[in-house]
């Protein structure tokens, strides 16, 4: 019990933040935080591609997200992935094992991640009256590869889980149960970046996984008091230079 205590967090660290579970969640996810940290990533040449217009919606600013991750996959995919992940290889080879169930090649990832991941899985073939199926087109470790890559920020992925006193073992949970806390599952990146994308993963079962994104309370706080004392320090410096510039001109 001590043990899982030391190696978990307490859920009240984060700000539990659930997204709309339409196969858009982790890059939905990815949106907020890119939301909550403007301040330090706007000057990303991706920053625009993805916010396009100040009027842009969650939903299609996560599709563009989607396509960005998608184009730099393939520009990417001979590149050899990086110590962070539990594997080796290529950026190819990461996506056959992420997505192995629905693609057969990286080529066929191109094709199939162009489409939305928010769009209907099947329609309705006007010739043959049959409906056709499109697999699904979530996100996972392949795009917050990309994401870690692109944006220059470490992720965490956390799982839910208690201490079961009964059985005396650890065991998933629901975020909501008691005892719950958060347990890191995986980290991308070199753990350098000053900021972090923290990520809830739940796997319900077959074709049921939703991302949450965790709002880290404590490091929002403090970035926003450092941009808070970067900005009190510039005035303080332009004010001091006026001044200077003004005691100059008196001794003259």
């Amino acid at each position: 019990m001590e043990e899982f205590r030391l190696q978990t967090v307490r859920r009240g660290d984060y700000e539990i933040v659930d997204v709309n579970g339409d196969g858009l969640c982790l890059y939905r996810c990815m949106i907020r935080f890119l939301v909550d940290y403007q301040k330090k990533l706007n000057k990303n040449k991706y920053f625009y591609k993805i916010f396009d217009n100040e009027k842009i919606k969650e939903g299609e600013a996560s599709i563009h997200l989607q396509f960005i991750l998608k184009d730099w996959i393939m520009e990417n995919k001979d590149e050899k992935l990086d110590s962070s992940l539990p594997i080796e290889g290529t950026v190819s080879d990461l996506v056959m094992i992420d997505h192995g169930e629905y693609v057969d090649s990286i080529e066929t990832y191109g094709d199939l991640y162009g489409i939305p991941a928010n769009e209907e899985s099947s329609f309705m073939d006007d010739e043959t009256n049959e409906k056709i199926y499109i697999p699904m087109r979530w996100g996972g470790m392949t795009e917050i590869y990309a994401f870690s890559k692109i944006f220059g920020v470490d992720v965490n992925q956390w799982k839910s889980r208690r201490w079961n006193f009964v059985k005396m073992k650890i065991e998933d949970c629901d975020k909501d149960d008691r005892g719950c806390r958060l347990e890191l599952m995986q980290m991308i990146g070199k753990e350098e970046s000053e900021i972090v994308l923290d990520l809830l993963y739940e796997d319900f079962g077959y074709q049921a996984r939703h991302y949450q994104y965790l709002r880290n309370k404590k490091q929002i706080k403090e970035m926003r008091q450092k941009m808070k004392v970067y900005k009190e320090e510039s005035i303080k410096e332009e004010s001091k230079s006026k001044d200077g510039d003004t005691r100059g001109e008196e001794e003259g």
